[in-house]
């Protein structure tokens, strides 16, 4: 079964169950660099990468998911899917994995494939679920 989570600025729930928070497990050494807005967003993006993906993809994650899918939510209605954040997921990973092998000449014609999945949605549209819904 899918996984839908959906949000505001009151209140954030799974499958229509209201999800509790999680807090990073890194806020306090990081505590000093940034305002408490971003704690609430890095508890946010641990909370549901920790549900849809478990423990350690959530402590790779979180911080790139924060920055690039949370902050980026609008913050009077959002929705994003286990699916979503798989995607996400995947695509960061196979694009880490490209970065770090050897280079080859550029005149030395192309040696591989690029593994790379396609680009998630939810990267090129945090709220590309909710634009979806109101054209229909």
């Amino acid at each position: 079964m899918m996984k839908t989570y959906r949000g505001n600025t009151q209140e954030i729930t799974l499958n229509g169950e209201r999800l509790a928070l999680r807090n990073h497990p890194h806020n306090d050494l990081l505590a000093d660099q940034f305002g408490e807005k971003t704690f609430e967003s890095r508890d946010l993006a641990y909370s549901i990468l920790a549900d849809a993906l478990g423990e350690d993809a959530a402590h790779l994650l979180s911080e790139d998911f924060r920055q690039s899918i949370v902050e980026k939510l609008d913050p009077d209605h959002w929705e994003v899917t286990d699916e979503d954040v798989k995607a996400y997921s995947q695509y960061f990973c196979a694009a880490g994995y490209e970065a770090q092998q050897s280079w080859e000449d550029v005149g030395s014609g192309r040696s591989k494939i690029s593994t790379l999945p396609a680009f998630p949605k939810i990267v090129l549209d945090p709220n590309y679920r909710l634009r979806k819904a109101s054209a229909t």
